[in-house]
């Protein structure tokens, strides 16, 4: 799963949008960012957060200072506790050449000390799109954490799993949300394996608020599901 593997896969699978969104780290995604801007390819960056409900969401941004500035802050609130590699496995950062430019410290599977209300915040205050990620999962979603989406959070979008459109939900609980899913790949061989096809006029983290929206002609054109 390194950044250029991703990319030469999303290259081959015909995706035309992506975005690496590494658990409460940003490097990858930046190191994505450089070589998708290198062959011209249109990517958002972007961080999967988890916030201290253990609640995970998909923030993006297309600007990389600002980036740098969310990722910075995430991981200031992160608790300074150790990984350990031969339970968790090494953390890397890579390069555009996937050599090893570090090995993270800190344990990157906690929560940050931020609410749900304080990441949405958060993200906003800095130009980021802040969605509530995989809602349906029994585990580390806002609905599995809280059992209820907070309607006082306009969030953009609830991303949902594959297995979504195969299960009964109870309309309440994502009436007025606009539906999107994602590959959530953590192996090369799931990328695409699930699509959300977008009506843009370009590919700008604008135009995809707009098209969530389904503003000015842009919209959610289809999901494409695939396996859970």
């Amino acid at each position: 799963m390194s950044p250029s593997a991703i990319f030469q896969i999303g290259l081959e699978k015909g995706i035309n949008l992506m975005a690496v969104t590494d658990h409460n780290s940003y490097w990858n995604s930046i190191t994505f960012g450089k070589i998708a801007l290198r062959g011209n390819f249109p990517f958002f960056y972007g961080m999967e957060v988890q916030t201290e409900e253990e609640a995970h969401f998909l923030v993006y941004f297309d600007d990389l200072p600002r980036f740098k500035l969310f990722g910075e802050e995430v991981y200031n609130r992160l608790p300074e506790i150790d990984n350990d590699p031969e339970h968790f496995g090494d953390q890397v950062a890579v390069d555009e050449e996937d050599n090893v430019v570090f090995i993270e410290r800190k344990l990157l599977l906690h929560s940050i000390r931020a609410s749900v209300e304080d990441l949405f915040e958060l993200g906003g205050s800095l130009g980021g799109l802040v969605i509530p990620a995989h809602v349906d999962a029994d585990h580390f979603s806002i609905l599995g954490q809280l059992g209820f989406i907070p309607r006082q959070i306009p969030f953009p979008a609830l991303e949902v799993t594959p297995s979504f459109f195969r299960k009964d939900h109870s309309a309440m609980e994502f009436t007025g949300f606009p539906l999107v899913c994602f590959s959530d790949a953590h192996y090369l061989k799931e990328i695409g394996r699930s699509l959300t096809v977008f009506k843009m006029e370009e590919p700008t983290l604008e135009e995809f608020a707009l098209a969530l929206k389904g503003e000015r002609g842009r919209g959610i054109i289809r999901i494409e599901r695939g396996e859970d």
